[in-house]
């Protein structure tokens, strides 16, 4: 997002759905150069397989990429209910005048997305006139505005891409992205896709100068986006951080908010303010106001993204009683000490029948509840072991979750372990034991194989035992703050469930 230097102007009516399922879309500034953005925005809704009509707005071409276009905004013909400007700021005028025209005479139009930069964040007189133009125009025709000088919208469930980026992952997931910068909104959309295991993005949404709809509107509409599992915040400083706040704590209480908070350090704040025009404030204070609030902070954004998808794909654990098991000592060490760092969490007591079947299940040198709760199953372990191991662990009523660590042997392969997992992990939630389980894969490229296997099938793996940690304990707390008072404890103790 850049500085904004004049109060946003709310669109008197107007919603926010055409922003993500518009019927018909027209674009003000795509041409055949492929250097442009409005070529590249084009691109992107035919490469996402945008389902409904669509059109350019170009006066001397009669297709761009096969598209038809039309002289002016007043020709295009069908429903357009979304508008993305990629045209040079000092267009405005005529823009203006065309979208308050096709407002009156067709009633199709309910947003005008804005990519176009040169508007107040230059901090010139004329592009904040323009801006004012902009927001003032399309509020007395009842239509919102995003942006101007924003990265735009991703919706991959409706397979809308309003953005200049190359190179997005367009599976549809739980996850969506709000985000106060654009680049790091970008950053993130293609982070998702690029790592190991692609994760499945629902939204991405950067707002720009927030001429109109702000980051509050956004909440809200997330909120109450059915195919919105959690949201990710990223945020530097905002002027109006009460007003976010509440709104976020409206969504929390039916899904998690996990908050990427910038601008930490004194340096960091200083340039923040440079780049949003806001002040961050002491760190410590937000940190506060985000507890108070009930959202999850990442410090990292490895563990905002591994933390998003954990609250997608996983159940919520019902408490922080955890079970560790490992076939490698020194990595079970290293992953109690993470557990531990995390906080929130204890390990598990084991039922007198769990240890006893896997007495019965692991070889004599295995170590079985040195503590309690922790299983070193030792490296000479088979996959079926390691599998029924964990089958025990997750039908354990004192477990509330099963933390799983794997190191590959030239006895068993991650391979192999995948497969038996996904014998038995089916038939363990068909009979009500739907517990988080988070499989550790540690070898890098070498379980890569097993990892897309388990994924593919609805298991969600991890790389390190840190970030595995991290996204437990981030779900052990959002469960805890939903749950009525006095039971946080009995939960932590191992009593009423």
């Amino acid at each position: 997002m850049t500085r904004t230097t004049m109060p946003p102007a709310k669109a008197a009516s107007g919603t926010l759905d055409a922003a993500f399922r518009p019927r018909g879309i027209a674009i003000a500034g795509a041409s055949a150069d492929v250097t442009k953005p409005g070529h590249q925005v084009l691109s992107n809704l035919l490469e996402a397989g945008y389902p409904g009509h669509l059109a350019v707005i170009h006066p001397g071409a009669d297709a761009v990429l096969s598209v038809p276009a039309y002289p002016a905004l007043g020709f295009v013909p069908g429903p357009v209910e979304m508008l993305i400007l990629a045209a040079p700021a000092q267009s405005t005028p005529e823009l203006v005048e065309a979208i308050g025209e096709r407002a009156r005479t067709r009633r199709d139009l309910k947003v005008v997305v804005a990519i176009a930069a040169g508007f107040s964040e230059t901090g010139s007189t004329d592009g904040m006139g323009w801006q004012g133009q902009l927001a003032e125009g399309c509020r007395a025709a009842g239509v919102r505005l995003i942006g101007p000088d924003c990265i735009g919208i991703i919706d991959n469930k409706s397979r809308v891409d309003t953005t200049f980026l190359t190179g997005v992952w367009r599976r549809p997931g739980g996850v969506s992205l709000l985000s106060q910068s654009g680049a790091v909104g970008a950053w993130m959309a293609l982070e998702l896709g690029a790592r190991p295991l692609a994760v499945g993005l629902n939204k991405m949404i950067s707002l720009g100068n927030m001429a109109d709809v702000d980051m509050v509107d956004m909440m809200e509409y997330l909120g109450k986006d059915p195919s919105t599992r959690a949201v990710g915040l990223y945020l530097e400083g905002i002027s109006e951080a009460r007003a976010l706040l509440e709104s976020a704590a409206r969504v929390v209480a039916r899904k998690p908010v996990v908050v990427l908070k910038a601008g930490r350090s004194v340096s960091g704040s200083h340039a923040a303010l440079s780049h949003t025009g806001t002040l961050a404030g002491p760190d410590a204070i937000y940190d506060g106001a985000f507890r108070q609030y009930g959202l999850i902070r990442m410090q990292r954004l490895d563990d905002f993204i591994v933390t998003l998808n954990a609250f997608d794909k996983l159940p919520l654990p019902l408490g922080g009683r955890v079970s560790v098991l490992t076939n490698a000592g020194g990595p079970g060490v290293y992953a109690l000490d993470c557990l531990s760092d995390a906080g929130g969490l204890t390990l598990a007591r084991f039922s007198a029948a769990t240890r006893t079947m896997l007495f019965g299940l692991l070889p004599p040198m295995a170590s079985i509840g040195r503590p309690d709760g922790h299983v070193d199953m030792s490296g000479g372990v088979s996959a079926k072991m390691i599998a029924q191991s964990v089958a025990a662990a997750l039908r354990d009523p004192g477990v509330d979750a099963v933390f799983h660590l794997f190191v590959p042997t030239r006895v068993t392969s991650a391979d192999e372990v995948a497969h038996e997992l996904l014998g038995l992990l089916p038939g363990i939630r068909r009979h009500g034991l739907d517990k988080p389980y988070f499989p550790v894969l540690l070898a890098g490229h070498g379980v890569a194989a097993a990892r897309r296997l388990l994924d593919e099938n609805g298991v969600l793996t991890f790389g390190s035992p840190d970030q595995a940690a991290a996204a437990l304990a981030a779900m052990v707390r959002y469960s805890f703050d939903r749950q009525p008072p006095g039971m946080e404890a009995a939960a932590v103790n191992g009593g009423a469930r």
